[in-house]
């Protein structure tokens, strides 16, 4: 009996330093995250667009809260001293090179998934994977990106698996919009104006000149 207490009390105290260290590691990620939202936050500050859309990724990712919010962000920046806030608007490493990396690196794929909501919207189809990756290469953007989107050193194949990777981390999904039916002939004619009409469908030369006379 007092054996079985005695391992009982080993894997006690085994549970107990493992969910510490997972806890520990948990308020580490969670601070990392905080981290790079508010070098993001002084970055675009007073605007909060960019480190909201950076925790709202991240939320995703985990797929669970991020008990962090703006407001807490604000209060940081007012919290914190001259020379730290000085140094991350010059956009140097102030809180550590991972930090900085992931938030240029998360700037410069918000402002791609950016482009290509507003290429979509502005011309109705959405950017191919050759323009993505040709925009990509004619940016400065790119530099803060993965290697391998940046086309310098890798091929074209590794580019391509880049943007859909990265099609896949913003949740954009490919689609197809549905055909209409085919318009009649004599609907089409109605609503088509008669110059253009008579140039489309001229019935002979003769009555081709006359509408143009009645013109």
């Amino acid at each position: 009996m007092t054996a079985r207490l005695k391992e009982l009390q080993r894997e006690k105290r085994k549970l107990r330093k493992k969910c510490s260290r997972e806890q520990a590691k948990k308020e580490k990620a969670v601070r990392f995250v905080f981290d790079v939202a508010f070098t993001l936050y002084c970055w675009t500050c007073p605007t909060t667009a960019l480190c909201e859309a950076y925790l709202a990724q991240q939320a995703a990712l985990r797929q669970e809260p991020i008990p962090i919010t703006t407001r807490e962000l604000e209060d940081h920046f007012i919290a914190t001293d001259t020379d730290t806030l000085r140094q991350l608007l010059d956009r140097t490493p102030a809180l550590g090179k991972a930090v900085h990396s992931t938030a240029l690196r998360f700037e410069s794929e918000f402002a791609l998934a950016t482009w290509i909501r507003s290429e979509n919207e502005q011309k109705g189809l959405a950017p191919t994977t050759d323009l993505i990756i040709r925009h990509l290469r004619s940016v400065p953007c790119a530099t803060h990106l993965d290697t391998q989107v940046a086309g310098r050193a890798s091929s074209h194949g590794r580019s391509t698996k880049w943007v859909q990777r990265f099609r896949t981390k913003w949740n954009m999904q490919r689609s197809r919009m549905p055909a209409r039916d085919p318009v009649p002939v004599p609907e089409l004619q109605a609503k088509v104006p008669l110059y253009a009409r008579v140039a489309v469908f001229p019935p002979s030369l003769q009555e081709f000149c006359k509408c143009c006379a009645l013109r």
